[in-house]
């Protein structure tokens, strides 16, 4: 936003960031930006720029591969490991001059940090958390976080943001002309309404659960990629009872678990590949143009272990993004953000540790689980993660033909969509078709494109 108070600064649309976001969702996962001839100075990275030939230098100073080096240490060795540098990566953070807060969602990440200030008194009688709430209990987690609040007695501040806003009050141009890029879901508003409550509170420093998924094996991708380590050397015992166990823990059949990996590890990617040969339009609500863009412009990010993928996951597909939105929503409201999680000597140490110590007798985040044991019994056994969700779907069932009119005005004003974006949206609102996260996509893309007056062709 900066350069476009430069008269000289056209803003011209960056395709493969776009196609890239459009498609699967990725932002941040490079240094490119959405837009054209404008970089970002990535993480772990230095930049000399020479007064006298104008020469700019960019080389990377921090090396994630080679600081996480293998561990050791024994199953309950790691837990204590990861207890005291938990314990002390919190402690820290609480440094501070002004009011101290924290975001709390109910899961076990934020939940694990509120507990531990409270157990090793880390905070005064000023100390809160804040959690954002919906009335609708699949995208509610208030159940999880007013225990958490029982066990502490910090104060619980609760807010109820309200997805009709993002149009009505403007919020939505709001977030995205300061995240300067479109976002894939409303969690973004959540997100925001937690550090606006903050703020109108007169917290000034919050901590937030950011950061454990990506090395603890927080996301469903984490469970395929290690089954497939074990079929890799051949522990087929091993495979059947983790099958098992998760069947169990998540009150499921064997078959529908084994189905869920089948489809996942194998199946997408085969049809996927089927349509290549095909050539079918792998994304119909695209344009053909757009359709050969996404083809050759398509991110992929391989890796062959836990490791590689958290690796991943913290330097290109998750971490960044999730990053680059807290910092916009927080300081956004003059709030600064610390992170826990994200203490290099945590990240080192959980990486190094064996893919066995982090999916445990069907669960994830094993040894974070056994590690905080202020955490209540529910949370530490919670089958599932939500964090800063949003009900997309059900709002733009109820704003449809609002939503229905943006989807029109992108199609036409960007020359990227083509009129199946309106028909496969039409299907979902009759209820013949499943949401699908391209129409939120889409409509924040073509907000951004009108906040900057950016040109897509």
């Amino acid at each position: 936003k900066q350069f476009t108070a430069c008269q000289e600064f056209l803003p011209v649309l960056n395709k493969s960031v776009a196609v890239n976001f459009l498609v699967s969702g990725l932002l941040n996962y490079s240094n490119q930006t959405f837009f054209e001839g404008v970089s970002e100075l990535r993480p772990g990275h230095y930049l000399k720029y020479n007064l006298a030939t104008h020469g700019i230098e960019i080389q990377p100073w921090y090396f994630l591969d080679k600081a996480s080096v293998p561990i050791q240490d024994s199953f309950y060795t790691a837990v204590k490991k990861v207890r005291s540098l938990f314990e002390d990566s919190v402690r820290i953070r609480m440094r501070s001059d002004v009011r101290v807060g924290s975001c709390l969602s109910g899961g076990i990440d934020s939940s694990a940090i509120v507990g531990i200030i409270h157990g090793k008194a880390m905070a005064n009688e000023k100390f809160a958390t804040i959690t954002s709430c919906y009335a609708d209990k699949r995208y509610d987690e208030q159940q999880f976080s007013d225990l958490v609040t029982a066990q502490t007695g910090f104060r619980s501040n609760k807010v109820y943001p309200d997805l009709n806003h993002l149009l009505e009050q403007g919020h939505l141009d709001e977030i995205i002309y300061h995240q300067d890029q479109p976002f894939g879901s409303a969690s973004h508003y959540s997100e925001y309404s937690v550090f606006k409550e903050a703020r109108k509170s007169g917290i000034i420093v919050m901590q937030d659960g950011q950061g454990s998924d990506e090395y603890l094996c927080g996301y469903g991708e984490f469970w395929v990629a290690y089954v497939k380590e074990l079929l890799r050397s051949f522990r087929w015992t091993t495979v059947w009872v983790m099958f098992k166990q998760k069947a169990a823990h998540r009150n499921s059949s064997l078959l529908n678990e084994l189905r869920s990996f089948w489809r996942t590890a194998y199946l997408f990617k085969m049809v996927k590949q089927v349509n290549k040969l095909l050539r079918k339009p792998m994304h119909p609500w695209l344009n053909e143009n757009w359709n050969q863009l996404a083809k050759s412009f398509a991110v992929d990010f391989d890796y062959n272990s836990v490791r590689d993928l958290s690796i991943a996951e913290i330097q290109h597909s998750s971490i960044p993004y999730q990053l680059h939105s807290e910092d916009r929503n927080s300081m956004l409201f003059s709030i600064e953000s610390r992170l826990p999680f994200l203490d290099h000597r945590l990240v080192e140490y959980c990486i190094g540790l064996p893919s066995s110590y982090k999916i445990r007798n069907g669960y994830t985040k094993a040894v974070l689980r056994e590690a905080v044991t202020e955490l209540p019994e529910s949370i530490k056994n919670r089958k599932d993660k939500m964090g800063f969700v949003a009900p997309d779907d059900q709002w733009m069932l109820l704003n449809k033909s609002v939503v229905r009119q943006e989807l029109k005005d992108v199609i036409t004003a960007t020359g990227i969509f083509s009129n199946e974006l309106l028909n496969q949206f039409d299907l979902f609102t009759e209820g013949k078709r499943a949401y699908e996260l391209i129409y939120f996509r889409a409509l924040t893309f073509g907000r951004f494109c009108k906040i900057f007056k950016i040109k897509t062709n």
